[in-house]
């Protein structure tokens, strides 16, 4: 093996006495220099060079780490996923057990039905249009019949499939809901206590005083003129015009809308109580006149005098425009 100057480092010439680099003795020469062109053989000193290998390794650890995560909560979510399509498949099939609210009772409800009678014979209004049943519910059985607003009907009230109501048995057959009835002192823009607007006077004679206000008495009822008749019991005048009823009127306190308003109401309390279907028009004479319409020719006039309270109240066909009688 060559030795080194171990001054300068140069090499030296075999068998020289001198190092031809510096003149140093040869008997100067210490320990040999390693050539610093060969790696160290010690592996105490030599350092281990950093791979170039090495950010891929740590990259490929870090993207296996993640997909490891990602794949656990795949698993995961995929579970909880199952867990609440089966608790969601559970909720619906216990819903599709559960009774529908409007579903038909059971025949077996029906065919052994029988009538609990809550009253004795009354009569009642229709508030509105109501229909008639075979039995005392609206789940199942057979409408029997279709009543308009105003009509007066007569019976017994009897509970109802649910206890929780009444149904009114009428004597000719079937049950109206209570909900759909009101009580004859209720006045309706179809009329008042069950004479309603269109009906002829053969119609209602058990309810009218056969005298009329303004002319002779009428033996055949069927005159075609135009005149006002009161009731038996004196609380409505109706007119009639052609020889039917168009329209209904009281001065009564007794009669009331199904609002609750009277004669002897406030202005402020029709107003409250109707709002903004309350149309107005100046009367001629005194005060003013409100109209509350339920069709174009179906309605109710209050008529308000000018100390703000209600003197009277119409209801019917359009007639209960006329300021005066009948025209």
């Amino acid at each position: 093996m060559a030795n080194f100057c171990a001054q300068c480092g140069d090499k030296l010439q075999p068998g020289a006495k001198f190092c031809a680099g510096c003149g140093t003795p040869i008997d100067g020469v210490a320990n040999p220099i390693p050539n610093p062109d060969r790696p160290a053989t010690n592996p105490a000193a030599a350092t281990e060079p950093a791979s170039s290998h090495t950010p891929v390794i740590i990259i490929l650890i870090v993207a296996a780490a993640v997909l490891v995560s990602a794949a656990a909560w795949w698993m995961f979510a995929a579970g909880a996923s199952e867990d609440d399509a089966e608790a969601a498949d559970e909720e619906i099939a216990e819903v599709a057990t559960e009774e529908d609210p409007d579903a038909d009772r059971p025949q077996e409800w029906f065919d052994n039905y029988t009538d609990t009678f809550l009253s004795a014979d009354l009569t009642r209004l229709t508030s509105g249009e109501a229909r008639k049943r075979s039995f005392p519910t609206a789940k199942g059985g057979e409408i029997l019949e279709t009543l308009d607003m105003g009509r007066a009907v007569t019976g017994r009230w009897v509970e109802g499939a649910d206890p929780e109501t009444r149904w009114l048995k009428t004597n000719d057959g079937g049950y109206i809901w209570e909900g759909n009835l009101a009580s004859m002192e209720t006045i309706t823009t179809a009329g008042m206590q069950g004479m309603l607007a269109e009906q002829g006077l053969p119609l209602l004679r058990s309810s009218l005083n056969p005298a009329p206000l303004y002319g002779s008495q009428m033996d055949d009822w069927e005159s075609d003129v135009c005149d006002i008749y009161r009731s038996r019991n004196g609380l409505v005048d109706v007119m009639v015009e052609d020889g039917k009823a168009t329209s209904f009127t009281t001065e009564s306190s007794k009669l009331k809308t199904a609002r609750g308003i009277a004669v002897g109401a406030s202005e402020a309390e029709l107003k409250k109580a109707y709002g903004a279907k309350l149309k107005s028009e100046q009367n001629p004479y005194d005060g003013t006149d409100y109209f509350v319409w339920d069709s174009a020719n179906r309605g109710i006039k209050f008529h308000v005098t000018s100390d703000g309270k209600i003197d009277f109240i119409s209801s019917g066909t359009k007639s209960i425009q006329y300021v005066e009688g009948c025209l």
